[in-house]
């Protein structure tokens, strides 16, 4: 691992940097299966819903775009919750 995107690979981190529009400039093989997006793209293209804890909606590309607005870093933790067909190919009835 010779550089910080080497180590970022290895620990299988999702990440993604937007411009000001929330087109993707770069994107990690995670993140693109995660949020079905990849490079070139925009961020509001992105086929996820995303819930808060309490499974209210949560308005994520407002936040991303209040944070690129205001030059701010944004992390945002994410659990992923995908129907057991998907995972297994089985029906979950």
């Amino acid at each position: 691992m010779n550089n910080f995107s080497d180590h970022i690979s290895a620990m299988e981190i999702a990440y993604l940097l937007v411009d000001k529009d929330l087109s993707i400039l770069e994107i990690s093989h995670q993140a693109e299966v995660l949020l079905r997006v990849g490079k070139g793209q925009r961020l509001v293209d992105c086929s996820v819903s995303f819930v808060d804890e309490d499974y209210y909606p949560r308005d994520v590309l407002k936040e991303v775009q209040s944070s690129v607005d205001s030059h701010t870093e944004l992390n945002i933790e994410l659990g992923i919750n995908y129907p057991t067909e998907m995972l297994s190919g089985r029906s979950c009835s």
